[in-house]
């Protein structure tokens, strides 16, 4: 017999990561908004003897990040120093 504390444990975690649907689909698109899936995919690519071309959609994807991620450090530092003088 199972007792409530044990079917409570599961089905918290669903109720809770339900939005990512069979497969863990929604997780997979979360994850490809962050530079580290990139990182991992170029290093794949490189290390696992796979052709150049198979890096480039990643390469390309982490450029973008850093630039955008460069002009929004710029920004808000230039910012803060404006509000020190």
């Amino acid at each position: 017999m199972r007792s409530w504390s044990n079917n409570a444990r599961f089905q918290v975690p669903q109720q809770v990561f339900g939005f990512l649907g069979p497969n863990g689909a929604g997780l997979r698109v979360l994850a490809y908004a962050l530079p580290l899936t990139h990182s991992v995919e170029a290093m794949r690519a490189a290390m696992g003897g796979d052709t150049p071309a198979r890096a480039v959609p990643s390469l390309m994807a982490l450029a973008a990040f850093a630039i955008v991620l460069f002009a929004l450090s710029t920004w808000t530092l230039a910012r803060r120093l404006d509000d020190y003088r």
